[in-house]
């Protein structure tokens, strides 16, 4: 980016070729850190984990929900995001947690299969269309304060 600008100054190339080239550049670096997320997100996430059968045992249930959010995962700061805005659309959470859509709405998706979100029944317009309202359930709520505590309260 540097060079476009020396660029610039010396009057070789134009303020907009210079700004497309940077603005190229930066699509670059989000769309590699997107990928990252994702496969660091794979590396960390077992597939179909906190998944739950359509009439699961108990026991199957317990341990699915028990699992699904983890500290410092997508998962868990989609979660997170959810509960402290009160329900959020899958565009506010994307944006608020600055992930891709495409990685948001799995993320959400497994979130409400774990039991950690519900629909709210209410939505929310973007770009004139309506989108629904997620808000986490009394579980997710107990997931966010069990893992909001300070970690000197964790550690004791």
């Amino acid at each position: 980016m540097s060079e476009q600008l020396t660029a610039v100054r010396a009057g070789e190339a134009s303020l907009n070729t210079a700004q497309a080239v940077i603005l190229d550049a930066l699509e670059r670096l989000e769309f590699a850190q997107a990928e990252a997320a994702r496969i660091r997100d794979a590396e960390v996430t077992a597939a179909g984990e906190g998944r739950v059968a359509a009439n699961p045992r108990s026991t199957s249930a317990a341990a699915a929900a028990a699992i699904a959010p983890r500290i410092g995962t997508q998962r868990g700061t989609v979660l997170t995001a959810i509960v402290d805005a009160g329900g959020l659309t899958d565009v506010q959470i994307a944006k608020r947690c600055r992930i891709s859509p495409n990685s948001a709405r799995p993320r959400r998706l497994e979130l409400v299969e774990s039991g950690h979100v519900v629909d709210s029944g209410r939505t929310r317009k973007h770009g004139g269309r309506a989108h629904v309202v997620w808000v986490a359930t009394p579980e997710g709520h107990a997931w966010d304060v069990r893992n909001s505590e300070p970690a000197d309260d964790q550690a004791a």
